[in-house]
């Protein structure tokens, strides 16, 4: 909403603003369908009071480990025998970095998504 706001000030006149109107308008559109979060959902998410499909929320170290152990679980079953190869219990560096390369994956896969979107 505050994108679209943003693009509501450009001059009218310009072709270039139309267009960004517009896109400014898909993409908030697109955000309110596929993640329909309300203030009250995303204080009951970071509060653990949800029920089913919630978010993982990290917040210190021991949801951190819950959260990589969790990643592992939902991989394709080709990883298991990597994590029978692992200790138990990675140092908190090597845990570290991991979710964050998972994070920065994720965020390519998302910027790639929204590039094709815009493209058709």
């Amino acid at each position: 909403e505050k994108l679209q706001a943003e693009f509501m000030d450009v001059d009218p006149r310009n072709p270039e603003s139309a267009d960004l109107r517009a896109l400014s308008r898909q993409l908030c559109l697109s955000y309110h369908r596929h993640f329909p979060l309300t203030k009250s959902k995303a204080n009951a998410i970071l509060s653990g009071k949800t029920h089913g499909n919630s978010p993982f929320v990290i917040h210190d170290m021991k949801s951190l480990t819950a959260g990589q152990y969790f990643i592992n679980c939902r991989q394709l079953p080709v990883l298991e025998h990597q994590r029978s190869i692992l200790p138990p219990e990675e140092p908190a560096e090597e845990l570290e970095l991991s979710v964050f390369r998972r994070i920065q994956f994720r965020s390519a896969e998302a910027v790639q998504e929204v590039t094709e979107f815009t493209k058709s």
